[in-house]
């Protein structure tokens, strides 16, 4: 790819399009070892493994002491275990050539808020979260959709954390209390899931300014290296992703 970008870009040159200093790509060091990207097939059955691992990582983070974290890690193993006897790595990054995940200073502070609201236990000792994971059946819960004009779950922000939708912690801040504002419309005060509602909420933008307050060199990686999502040169905004 670098190799056809710099061709692309000398024939830009001649053309007259842009002179020899736009040209001059910026050096940012070496690039990373790669491997050879899998089929279209292994990636998508190693994204739905990926995404349902990391949900149990999480769940698994708020309670390892009952019986369904224990089922779940249960379940881990036995994955793990069954690539071993197909003979492949237990290193998923390195077999699927795939690099490992780093976070952009806002992909850092989104997956902190996002994993300190589902540390709070509601009275019932629940995890408070649970209630908003997903939004209610239409057919069990019509009644739902007709009240809620704007119906958003947790699972509909993570899916747009994970597509690069937002660009501010303020924006995600604006959904979660979209999220707990339905919640609340819906559900009687007094009710549990109205309580957590509202404890939720106030943790979130608690939580947020958190977040916001620290630097981003908090972010860094064991190397020193700070992921970016845009780069400036030449006055122009090159994006990540875009």
């Amino acid at each position: 790819m670098q190799d056809v970008f710099k061709e692309r870009l000398n024939e830009l040159v001649k053309k007259g399009a842009i002179n020899a200093q736009d040209a001059t790509i910026p050096d940012y060091g070496p690039l990373p070892e790669f491997e050879d990207s899998p089929p279209a097939e292994e990636r998508e059955e190693a994204d739905e493994e990926d995404e349902e691992e990391e949900e149990e990582e999480e769940e698994e983070e708020d309670d390892d002491s009952d019986d369904e974290g224990a089922r779940r890690r249960a379940r881990k193993s036995g994955r793990q275990s069954s690539r071993r006897d197909r003979g492949e790595d237990d290193d998923p990054h390195k077999k699927r050539g795939r690099p490992p995940k780093v976070f952009t200073p806002l992909e850092a502070r989104i997956n902190e808020l996002l994993r300190g609201l589902r540390r709070y236990k509601n009275r019932e000792g629940q995890i408070a979260m649970v209630h908003f994971e997903k939004l209610p059946d239409k057919t069990e819960l019509p009644d739902y959709y007709a009240a809620i004009s704007e119906p958003i779950a947790l699972d509909l922000i993570k899916r747009k954390y994970k597509r690069k939708k937002y660009q501010t912690l303020d924006q995600v801040v604006r959904d979660l209390d979209l999220m707990f504002e339905n919640a609340k419309k819906y559900n009687k005060e007094g009710s549990l899931v109205y309580e957590d509602a509202v404890v939720l909420q106030r943790d979130a933008h608690m939580l947020a300014e958190e977040q916001k307050a620290r630097p981003d060199d908090d972010f860094r990686d064991e190397d020193g290296k700070l992921p970016l999502a845009t780069i400036e040169h030449n006055g122009q905004t090159w994006r990540v992703g875009a």
